[in-house]
């Protein structure tokens, strides 16, 4: 997603962060309001295989709403092979919100990169 500045694809955050033993780890992305988006790409990608690792994706509204918009269940991430997942917003109104879930009880030391892209 190198070039996706001409396709109209902002990445406005990135993460990384270490999952803990029992904890799954949630991770808030803000969505700036000065841009209607229409729908987001989360990209994780870990550099040690994790098989069965639970992942879903949320989105927050203004209105205290939230969508699941994506939840494969246990997925496998292989290494330098991003996992993607997609969602759609609403049409009448914009998340304030993107919120990732990633990790369990069985992803205890795991070190993941989640980057999260909207898209017009």
């Amino acid at each position: 997603m190198g070039r996706n500045a001409d396709r109209g694809v902002k990445d406005f955050y990135r993460q990384e962060d270490s999952l803990n033993l029992g904890l799954s780890l949630m991770v808030d992305f803000v969505v700036p309001g000065d841009v209607d988006y229409s729908e987001f790409r989360a990209n994780i990608t870990t550099e040690a295989e994790v098989a069965e690792l639970n992942v879903d994706m949320h989105l927050k509204y203004p209105d205290q709403t939230t969508d699941l918009v994506s939840n494969p269940g246990e997925v496998l991430i292989a290494p330098g092979e991003p996992l993607t997942l997609s969602a759609a917003v609403r049409e009448e109104l914009s998340p304030y919100q993107v919120n990732l879930r990633v990790g369990d009880t069985d992803s205890e030391g795991t070190t993941y990169t989640a980057t999260v892209y909207g898209c017009r």
